[in-house]
């Protein structure tokens, strides 16, 4: 919500989307980061594309079956973490 409105996300925000489109929903970490790309104010493209390369594509191999992780829910504990009023 915040990069919808605002066009700004925190690094966790970032990194949580992240790993969320590409390893929970197994979405092409490429759609994400052109995505960021589009959206963020803040946008600079070696950063964007290394954090994507750097931050989501391990996470990304270590996982056979990418929707498996969903049930964790790890997701929601990074977001209750670092953004305890959900904003």
């Amino acid at each position: 919500r915040e990069l919808s409105a605002t066009g700004y996300c925190n690094h966790m925000g970032r990194e949580a989307a992240g790993w969320f489109l590409s390893r929970d929903l197994g979405l092409d970490w490429r759609l994400g980061a052109e995505w960021f790309e589009s959206t963020l104010i803040d946008y600079e493209p070696a950063a964007n594309w290394f954090n994507w390369v750097y931050r989501c594509l391990p996470a990304v191999a270590k996982s056979a079956e990418p929707r498996k992780h969903l049930q964790t829910l790890e997701i929601l504990i990074w977001g209750a973490q670092h953004d305890p009023d959900a904003r």
